[in-house]
């Protein structure tokens, strides 16, 4: 769950979210399909939307109070990438 919503909220690829949790891509892949696929349970649906409001909300204040996180987190994407 958490790999979905770093995918799903930080906007991150795939190798990005693989990467940041020590796992491979298509470990991340599998594990993010398979919550795209519970979410066809109304009940699951509505938790994970309670989640990612949440998170998008804590993101967004966290980036108010640090205004050199996004610039952070841009260089952490560069170095990301070049693996």
């Amino acid at each position: 769950m958490a790999m979905y919503l770093a995918r799903v909220v930080g906007q991150l690829a795939l190798s990005e979210v693989a990467e940041i949790f020590g796992r491979d891509r298509s470990t991340v892949s599998h594990g993010c399909a398979n919550i795209a696929d519970r979410r066809d349970s109304p009940l699951f649906d509505m938790q994970m939307e309670y989640k990612e409001k949440r998170l998008r909300k804590r993101t967004r204040q966290y980036r108010l109070q640090n205004p050199d996180a996004k610039e952070n987190s841009l260089k952490r994407k560069k170095i990301v990438r070049k693996f």
